[in-house]
């Protein structure tokens, strides 16, 4: 058997399209490397002297940039040109050129690429390019595929685009006669892993013993493999499929005799998936590109299922979802470890967790991120039925510590209240959800969380998931955590609006904010006029005292010439001091308008609030009855005090009345925030129905 060199080099001719100047391949700019070789294809001497104008093909003129390359199937670069739009010009890049030494019958690959920049349209596959050849009988050419034949020579090999047939590129191939050959030496375990390998340089008259009896062809492979479990132990009786992805070649599917399969007369060069399953256990695929192996080398196109790869009776989840978001990895630079068959980050502790700097081989920083808060749902899918009671008893979320709102972590699982578990029918899939947001920063770092389970989950045969394989997040990625974050709470509330009503039984007002003042990890005590430290004492909380500084401390009276207003608060245990969260006023006659305080005899030593509640957006103030009438105006304000003026310029005489309340200043003002810590926005002065209101005053006429 002769051992043949092959020499490759390459030449693009291409022009732009007919809005651009036309290029020859006379005008394409050269640039030599240091050792030029003697037989590569010049313009004049390319298979036509005056090849026809051809274009690239632009799916966008916007585009900035395509790359035209030519590159052999183990990634070494022959050469690659850069077409700019903007300056419609074909701009030499590199021209490496790269000796491969092959006998006759051999086969090497080549891919010629067109990458569009900017509309992200790639055309990677030889296929996508009709190949031809000069000299069929020097070497012949099929899909990218080079085959040296029997003579010695050189041969043109023609590429053109299936995209724009116009498009196309040259190179030249030179076979010649060598003494000596490089050949890569490797020695395999029983399993065919490699355990060294060598390159050595050999003799002509040794090549013969390298060759082996195969039942490949120059058109198909052969391809086998084992399949085992998690242990290591081969797999008897396990299903294995296969097939090309372009739908030409599908084998007979395959039961595994000690845990062996091989599949015979595969497409060489083909993208082939291959498909383990059986009854009850994990299925698991690859897909693999089958190379020529004509000299019987048993290790070639040797697919194993082992490792990260083994199949398995235990459950495991398969797809792992945040809010709609599916979760590719536990947590940044995370990666498989064959040597440990394990991943190499590792479960972080709540200060790890809490730490914002990457540390090494912790999964402290999350791949997922910009999660929203307003609620949180986690979709788990299952490799099989699992028990229910496993998954909700052991389940939990735990969050960081050190929030801009809050100091300590917190946990969430079933025992937060309004949080759920949805099943599927069939026990292979799960929702858990919670009804009230959670908790973010406002800050720069965004709040994590860790999604985990405190042991072992079952499938219905009492199999438990195996340690630090609860998770797959792809068919190379496995772990038993995943941290995610959620988006920073970056605007801050606002009053929408309020609604007062006279009820049956009790008056009502509800704030409308413009988001959730309450979540999963912090509750805002103070919006609900309650003390955050003893916020189960009665005696502190839903508390109102009169505003106007005359009547502070006394039984209400009412002030002709002065107006007046009900402040609501609750009693701080921090120093025992009253402190004003809300001020609530009305106005009974608008032909004579004046703010006047909640009931006209309101005792400020036994408020007339009788609750107060929250749910999500909304809070709801529950009163006595007759703490104001059908059509009476009342006006909540989130400050200290009630602003502005009532004006009404239809009337004979018009009314320009002051309605400002100021609060007594001996009482203290606690300004409430949203959960993650921001103030009510005071913007967005205005006039609604003749009164001013703004993001922290609004009114409403009692219903």
């Amino acid at each position: 058997m002769k051992n043949i060199r092959l020499i490759v080099g390459l030449l693009f001719i291409c022009s732009c399209s007919p809005t651009v100047t036309n290029i020859t391949p006379s005008s394409i700019p050269t640039k030599s490397p240091e050792t030029t070789p003697t037989n590569i294809i010049s313009p004049s001497t390319s298979p036509s002297s005056t090849p026809t104008p051809i274009s690239v093909f632009s799916p966008n003129p916007k585009d900035n940039q395509a790359i035209l390359s030519i590159s052999s199937d183990d990634d070494k670069l022959i050469q690659r040109y850069n077409y700019n739009y903007s300056d419609r010009k074909l701009e030499y890049t590199e021209n490496i050129y790269y000796q491969y030494n092959i006998a006759l019958g051999e086969t090497k690959l080549f891919r010629a690429n067109i990458i569009y920049k900017g509309q992200n349209q790639d055309v990677k596959s030889s296929t996508d390019f009709d190949w031809t050849s000069s000299n069929n009988e020097i070497v012949s050419v099929s899909n990218g595929l080079i085959k040296a034949e029997s003579q010695l020579g050189k041969a043109t090999i023609t590429a053109t685009s299936k995209i724009d047939q116009n498009f196309k590129i040259y190179f030249d191939v030179n076979l010649l006669l060598s003494n000596t050959y490089e050949k890569d030496v490797f020695t395999y375990a029983s399993n065919c892993r490699v355990l060294t390998k060598s390159s050595k340089t050999l003799p002509i008259e040794r090549y013969l013993e390298f060759s082996h009896s195969s039942s490949d062809s120059y058109q198909a492979a052969t391809f086998n493999g084992k399949v085992y479990d998690t242990n290591n132990q081969p797999v008897q009786g396990a299903i294995v499929n296969a097939k090309a992805f372009d739908g030409g070649w599908v084998g007979q599917s395959q039961v595994t005799i000690d845990g062996a399969y091989v599949f015979r007369n595969a497409p060489k060069n083909a993208n082939i998936e291959i498909t383990v399953t059986k009854d009850g256990w994990t299925t698991r695929q690859r897909t693999e590109i089958l190379k020529s192996n004509l000299s019987g080398d048993p290790c070639a196109n040797f697919f194993n299922f082992e490792g990260i790869k083994a199949i398995q009776d235990e459950p495991e989840i398969n797809e792992l979802k945040i809010n709609d978001r599916v979760v590719y990895k536990s947590s940044i630079f995370d990666v498989y470890l064959p040597d440990t068959n394990s991943a190499k980050n590792v479960k972080p502790t709540i200060d790890q967790l809490s730490n914002i700097s990457q540390i090494e081989n912790v999964g402290n920083t999350p791949s997922l991120t910009t999660v929203k808060a307003d609620d949180l749902k986690v979709e788990m899918t299952f490799s099989e039925p699992v028990r229910r009671d496993d998954i909700e008893s052991y389940f939990r979320i735990t969050s960081q510590s050190n929030f801009d709102n809050r100091i300590d972590s917190f946990v969430i699982d079933k025992n937060y209240l309004g949080t759920t578990f949805d099943w599927s029918a069939d026990d292979k899939s799960v929702v858990f959800k919670t009804n009230k947001a959670i908790l973010a920063n406002r800050g720069t770092d965004e709040a994590r969380y860790l999604i985990d389970f405190s042991q072992a989950f079952r499938d219905k045969t009492d199999r438990s998931a195996i340690d630090k394989r609860y998770f797959r997040f792809s068919n190379d990625l496995i772990n038993d955590f995943a941290v995610f974050s959620v988006k920073n709470d970056e605007e801050a509330p606002k009053l929408l609006g309020i609604s007062a009503k006279d009820g049956e039984i009790n008056d009502t007002i509800e704030l409308r904010y413009s988001e959730s003042m309450e979540g999963i990890g912090y509750t805002n005590y103070p919006v609900i006029l309650t003390d955050p430290v003893l916020p189960l004492d009665a005696s502190r909380k839903f508390l109102s005292k009169e505003a106007n500084s005359i009547n502070f401390g006394k039984i209400a009276v009412k002030d002709e010439n002065d107006n007046n207003a009900t402040l609501l608060g609750y009693m701080d245990s921090k120093d025992n001091r009253f402190k004003t969260v809300y001020m609530v006023g009305r106005i009974l006659d608008q032909s004579n308008p004046r703010v006047e305080m909640l009931g006209i005899s309101l005792n400020p030593a036994k408020s007339k609030l009788k609750n107060a509640k929250i749910n999500k957006n909304v809070v709801t103030l529950e009163f006595e009855k007759d703490s104001f009438e059908k059509r009476d105006i009342v006006i909540v304000s989130v400050l200290d005090r009630i602003t502005g003026s009532y004006v009404d310029r239809n009337r004979t005489p018009s009314i320009n009345k002051d309605i400002s309340v100021e609060k007594n200043p001996l009482i203290e003002y606690h300004q409430i925030t949203d959960p993650s810590g921001r103030m009510v926005d005071g913007g967005n002065n205005g006039v609604s129905g003749r009164i001013d209101v703004n993001n922290r005053q609004r009114f409403s006429i009692v219903q």
